[in-house]
């Protein structure tokens, strides 16, 4: 026999695994394989990856076999590779994660990976190779079958959480306001600053589709560069609260001083310039909320077409609204002069610059922290 040459085939890695591993990494994502192939073939694939690291840990079946959970425990954060891992295993895998307090995605495409998907905080079954039985366990299915695609929902999934966050903060801000102006004005035997008619307009009008434009923010440059939300902790925390509380007082404070010297002299012109106040502040308002730890000269803030539109719609159908005479008269306003307008844009303003001052602090000077 005289030898030719020899042959060989290789299972190579998809384009982009390598680079989703380590936006996973940055993200504070502890990616894991759990596979049936053999440990020097794993670890030579998870090298490829970068998944495995100088000082990182694999296991085969009967290494992990040997440990108790609470052994597993204290290596978790190392440990990046399980292989020749029965379904019996990948679910022990699955509880010591769970135990640890961690929120596990799972993977699977057999029959006997149902279990872990059902038990996986997300269970994901492959589109392509899984089965029906793994499909129906599963609560994502992965249509291409790729890794990339997991690292691309997640970054899509902290977007939506972020935008969910922009909507409800908005509109607890712009409501505490107005709450703050309604109960203040009973508080000091005050004419009522906002009839039923303007809040209707105000929250029917201008603030809901402001809102909703707010909550299709697209996502921050670095949104998978910053760790994982806890998931115990409710959209408003503590923090949270103060800082929207404070936001809502800017607003309260330059309406009310502005009613308070104008109603004695003229009630509809005093409530015009409360009414169209309050509709410019929270317009400015809403750019605070575009990041939550960014000043704006950080970010690019004319991203968001919806958002724009909204502010310049709204604004537009105010303004309408209180210089046509038949309209002010329904919503009980006046038409405003040149000045009256520059006058609120200037305080309307102030709502923007004071969460500016906050942002600038936190950025520079302050413990930097994702809500």
């Amino acid at each position: 026999l005289i030898f030719i040459g020899l042959e060989a085939m290789t299972d190579p890695p998809r384009e982009g695994v390598k680079e989703a591993i380590q936006t996973a990494k940055r993200a504070g994502i502890h990616v894991i394989m759990i596979t049936g192939d053999y440990k020097p073939t794993a670890v030579a694939i998870g090298k490829q990856i970068g998944l495995m690291t100088k000082g990182d840990i694999a296991l085969d079946t009967n290494e992990f076999a040997k440990m108790s959970d609470e052994d597993v425990l204290k290596n978790i954060n190392k440990i990046k590779i399980f292989a020749r891992a029965s379904p019996e295993q990948k679910m022990r895998v699955l509880n010591i994660l769970k135990k640890n307090g961690e929120v596990v995605a799972m993977t699977g495409d057999g029959v006997n990976d149902a279990p872990a998907l059902k038990k996986a905080d997300v269970g994901i079954a492959m589109g392509i190779k899984g089965t029906d039985v793994t499909k129906e366990s599963a609560d994502v299915i992965l249509l291409d079958d790729n890794f990339v695609s997991i690292i691309k929902g997640m970054a899509e999934g902290r977007n939506i959480e972020m935008n969910i966050k922009r909507f409800v903060y908005y509109l607890v801000s712009s409501n505490l306001g107005e709450i703050w102006i309604v109960f203040f004005a009973m508080t000091f035997g005050w004419p009522v600053i906002l009839l039923a008619i303007q809040l209707l307009f105000m929250n029917l009008v201008t603030d809901s589709v402001s809102a909703l434009a707010l909550g299709m923010e697209p996502k921050e440059p670095d949104i998978m560069k910053r760790p994982p939300s806890d998931p115990r902790k409710p959209v408003i925390t503590k923090s949270v609260f103060s800082a929207l509380f404070g936001i809502s007082w800017v607003k309260t404070i330059w309406v009310l001083w502005l009613f308070g010297v104008l109603f004695p002299q003229n009630l509809t012109y005093a409530r015009t310039m409360a009414f169209a106040g309050m509709i410019i502040s929270e317009k400015f308002n809403l750019f605070n909320f575009k990041s939550f730890d960014k000043p704006l000269f950080k970010i690019n803030i004319l991203n968001n077409k919806y958002l724009l539109a909204a502010v310049a719609g709204t604004l537009f159908v105010m303004f309408i609204s209180v210089q046509t005479p038949f309209i002010a008269n329904l919503l009980h306003v006046q038409p405003l002069g040149v000045m009256d307008w520059i006058e609120l844009v200037i305080l309307g303003s102030l709502v923007l610059v004071v969460g500016e001052i906050y942002k600038i602090y936190v950025y520079y000077f302050g413990k930097k922290k994702n809500r």
